[in-house]
């Protein structure tokens, strides 16, 4: 059998499970966050963020939150656009067609081997 690359795991876990990357995952939740925070009915809470986010980039702990999401770096002025479904998207434009075949044929198998185990 050949040998796996190290970090076999971290490209075809999340596939394998239909899921999204932890950093993409953790990005995802930190721009919800900021998006409520921006839309908070609180002035005081929606000006903090606000100002966070759009004037304090390099001083304020919501702008740090929102430099890794690393999709749309470009997107400070509408971080409401960063939802799941498009970090999916990009997610799985950029999978190699190894780890779509890879993780195709391991869904296959799994999928055979509970049929033989539950029959």
């Amino acid at each position: 059998m050949g040998t796996f690359a190290y970090n076999t795991h971290c490209n075809l876990l999340p596939p394998l499970c239909d899921a999204l990357p932890l950093m993409d995952e953790l990005s995802c939740r930190c721009a919800k966050f900021i998006t409520n925070a921006l839309d908070s009915d609180s002035d005081v809470v929606s000006y903090v963020a606000r100002y966070g986010v759009y004037y304090g980039r390099t001083l304020s702990p919501l702008a740090e939150m929102h430099m890794p999401i690393s999709v749309a770096r470009d997107a400070l002025y509408d971080i409401a656009f960063i939802t799941k479904d498009f970090v999916r998207i990009y997610v799985r434009r950029a999978q190699s067609l190894d780890v779509i075949l890879t993780v195709r044929c391991l869904l296959f198998l799994l999928f055979i081997y509970y049929l033989i185990i539950h029959q």
